[in-house]
């Protein structure tokens, strides 16, 4: 499913959600774990604890994972 916050769209106009499978994985995080994004703060709303997906995206940059791997 998907869950929604506002804001709906970012700078760039691409709609912001969190998605998770029905096991109740977050596949955002699962996304930055593997290296194939990147997080960007500015994209959330400033109380929004980000600090799982900051520490998932550091954890692929440190491994070298994915878009890190360069």
């Amino acid at each position: 499913y998907f869950e929604f916050v506002e804001p709906l769209r970012d700078r760039d106009g691409n709609l912001l959600a969190t998605v998770y499978l029905r096991d109740g994985t977050q596949v955002n995080k699962l996304v930055l774990e593997q290296g194939f994004g990147h997080l960007d703060s500015r994209d959330f709303p400033e109380d929004v604890d980000l600090s799982s997906l900051v520490s998932a995206e550091r954890a692929a940059r440190d491994g070298r994972l994915g878009v890190w791997s360069r």
